[in-house]
């Protein structure tokens, strides 16, 4: 009986396919890292050191505009030659006075949820040990690792997700007990002919590009363009030095626009 002659490429294909994957679950566990335990956590330190300052900027933000849309309608009016109608734009004002207290209150309880979140920095054995866990049932569940994934396993990778971002071990280490048991991590060597083989590698390939695009853009944003910042006392001092000298610009603005208001009134009435 003559031996099977593989194609000289198929082992190479096979073991660059198990690479993407592992790839794949690397770049995944970062993500869900960044989201979930990162991002919570710079978010957390900034609100502690410009939060109030920063609520403060945004509230003088909005006066300014709520004047500065007055002062418009009212001269609108008052170039046509007409008599401003300012119950009008009262309630003009008033609808948009509301939207942007709605931005403010939503602000104010993510600022109080921020004050509120602590962190209890994990061993780096111990983080070593819950993120193999994890990386092993994210390849075991993740649906663009397996074709036949059912909706049981998105639930079960989301349960994981979230002890993943808790340093949930016992979770996570009992999920994993489970998932043993029922034979998810045996998954079979990737088969097929070369073709098949080169299309999945692409797919694969794919797959990891737009993870991998994902992942830089949340490291390129808020909050993590504020890592450099929060890590120097001299940049947080000079920050907060430059918001309060904000705040300070837009009370002078809104002075102003407060007078110009109070001479446009005036001339309508003459």
């Amino acid at each position: 009986m003559n031996d099977l002659i593989l194609h000289p490429g198929y082992s190479a294909l096979l073991q660059e396919i198990e690479t993407l994957k592992s790839e794949i679950v690397s770049v995944q566990a970062q993500m869900d890292l960044a989201e979930n335990v990162e991002i919570p956590m710079l978010k957390a330190k900034y609100n502690e050191f410009f939060g109030e300052l920063e609520m403060v900027l945004v509230e003088k933000y909005y006066l300014v505009r709520l004047l500065k849309r007055e002062l418009e309608l009212i001269q609108a009016e008052l170039n046509k030659g007409a008599t401003p109608d300012f119950d009008a734009i009262a309630v003009i004002i008033e609808a948009e006075a509301n939207e942007y207290q709605a931005v403010l209150d939503s602000k104010a309880a993510e600022m109080q949820t921020l004050s509120q979140t602590k962190f209890t920095p994990m061993p780096p054995k111990e983080h070593a040990e819950i993120k193999r866990v994890y990386q092993k049932i994210v390849k075991a569940l993740h649906p663009d690792l397996n074709a036949g994934a059912t909706k049981e396993d998105q639930e079960c990778l989301q349960q994981a997700v979230e002890a993943f971002a808790e340093g949930d071990f016992a979770t996570l280490d009992a999920i994993a007990a489970i998932l043993e048991f029922r034979g998810k991590f045996q998954t079979p060597a990737p088969s097929g002919t070369l073709e098949e083989l080169e299309t999945k590698r692409a797919k694969l390939f794919d797959t990891l590009s737009k993870l991998a695009q994902k992942l830089k853009d949340i490291r390129s944003r808020f909050p993590f363009d504020c890592k450099e910042l929060l890590a120097s006392p001299e940049k947080i001092k000079a920050k907060a030095k430059q918001m309060e000298a904000d705040i300070a610009n837009f009370e002078v603005i809104a002075s102003d626009y407060k007078n110009r208001l109070e001479q446009l009134q005036g001339r309508s009435h003459e």
